[in-house]
């Protein structure tokens, strides 16, 4: 939709701007959001200090998801599931100390399952990519999980448990 003014005012900093100051939006009459950019912006910002976990899920909920991806043919196209809640990766973010990291990433550790709590990781971006570097030796089955099967048991037990306690 066309915005029927040439003027609107931003509902956080009150003051009237341009319509071009504002981001579009199909959801609203006028069709523009009731933020202009700059505070926009500000409020993203803020939030991305906040609560820096959240991001991380979204584009492995694409991989998973979305078929007009580039990499879905290597992810949802062969099974493979996004499971993990925001709870979840908040708690991983502590678990795995990835506040300490320079440039956090998910990594799964066995490649052929699932995004869910029991099968996922903080890792540095820059090991991270070593180790897909390696997906030839996964393909050929000579990939060796990291963490055994009854350490992942007790790793789940214990990331239950600290989600609990930050939840309360």
């Amino acid at each position: 939709m066309k915005a029927i003014s040439e003027k609107k005012i931003c509902s956080m900093c009150r003051i009237t701007k341009s319509v071009k100051d504002f981001y579009k939006s199909k959801k609203t009459i006028d069709g523009l959001i009731s933020e202009c950019k700059k505070c926009c912006r500000k409020r993203s910002d803020r939030a991305a200090k906040e609560r820096p976990w959240r991001n991380f899920g979204y584009k492995a909920k694409g991989r998973c998801n979305n078929k007009n991806t580039k990499s879905f043919k290597y992810y949802g196209a062969v099974g493979i599931k996004y499971k993990l809640t925001t709870p979840e990766i908040k708690g991983m973010w502590f678990r795995d100390k990835a506040y300490l990291m320079k440039k956090p990433s998910i990594d799964r550790i066995n490649p052929k399952g699932d995004y869910e709590l029991s099968n996922c990781r903080f890792l540095e971006l820059s090991e991270n990519s070593r180790i897909g570097s390696l997906g030839n030796h996964r393909k050929l089955g000579k990939y060796k999980a990291v963490v055994t099967p009854s350490a992942l048991a007790a790793r789940r037990l214990t990331a239950r448990k600290r989600l609990k306690e930050m939840m309360r």
